[in-house]
C-alpha cells in the first residue's frame, strides 16, 4: 500500500471518532446500565430455575388503623406511658400538619419518640395484643404481624 493510500484510509478512520456529546454519553451510560441489571436479573432468574433455593421472607406488618391516632385528643396522648404535654403536642401538631397520617409509624420519625413510647402508644391506642420491633408492628392475637 502506497502512501497516498495509508493517509486516505488514516483519515477515514479518523473521521468515525467523533466525540460524543454530553446527552449521548448520558444515553450510553443508561443503555449500558440497563443492560447490566437485566443481566443479572437473566442471571438469577435461571439460578432460581436451576434448583437453586432463593427464599425470601416478608412479614407483613399488622394494620393499625391511622384514624385512632389522627382523631387522638392531646389529653388522650398524655394518658400513653412516656408522652407528657410536650410530647403529646408534638405528635398531634405533626399528625394535623399532615392532614392525618397514613401509617401509624410516621409518628416514629419525630425527634423524641423511642421505638419504647411508640410501643406504649400502640398498646394504648390499639390494644395489648400490639407490640413493635424492627419496622414491624405485630398483632400475638394471630400468628401473622
Amino acid at each position: 500500500m502506497d502512501k497516498a493510500s495509508q493517509d486516505k484510509r488514516q483519515r477515514s478512520v479518523d473521521n468515525l471518532a467523533v466525540p460524543l456529546s454530553r446527552t449521548e454519553r448520558t444515553v450510553l451510560i443508561i443503555a449500558a446500565a440497563m443492560f447490566l441489571i437485566g443481566a443479572i436479573g437473566l442471571y438469577i432468574l435461571r439460578t432460581a430455575d436451576s434448583g437453586h433455593n432463593i427464599e425470601v421472607f416478608i412479614t407483613p406488618s399488622a394494620y393499625l388503623d391511622p384514624e385512632v391516632i389522627n382523631n387522638a385528643t392531646i389529653d388522650e396522648l398524655m394518658e400513653v406511658s412516656g408522652i407528657g404535654e410536650v410530647k403529646a403536642t408534638q405528635i398531634h401538631g405533626f399528625v394535623h400538619s399532615l392532614g392525618g397520617v397514613k401509617d401509624v409509624r410516621s409518628i416514629l420519625s419525630l425527634d423524641g419518640i423511642s421505638d419504647a413510647t411508640f410501643n406504649n402508644l400502640i398498646k394504648h391506642f390499639y390494644g395489648e395484643s400490639y407490640s413493635y420491633e424492627d419496622g414491624i408492628i405485630y398483632d400475638s392475637s394471630t400468628k401473622e404481624g
